[in-house]
């Protein structure tokens, strides 16, 4: 209801203009391909996709530890 009330009540600046679409002007496969054209592209991919691989396998693994309650082990 707001909406609707300041789309009627609230007034426009004169230099309110429309934006151009920018999107439409970038060239996205000539981006990727200059990104892919790096030198060591490999290494930086690389790099990105294993940086937190270790952290993950460790979220994997701590979810069988937690499987059993306080009290089991505190009886045991």
């Amino acid at each position: 209801m707001l909406y609707l009330y300041h789309l009627k009540m609230l007034p426009y600046p004169g230099t309110d203009l429309p934006v151009k679409d920018k999107l439409s002007s970038i060239p996205f496969i000539e981006v990727f391909r200059e990104y892919f054209s790096q030198k060591k592209i490999f290494y930086i991919l690389g790099f990105i996709l294993l940086y937190r691989f270790g952290e993950g396998l460790l979220i994997k693994m701590a979810q069988p530890f937690m499987l059993d309650s306080y009290e089991r082990e505190v009886l045991a």
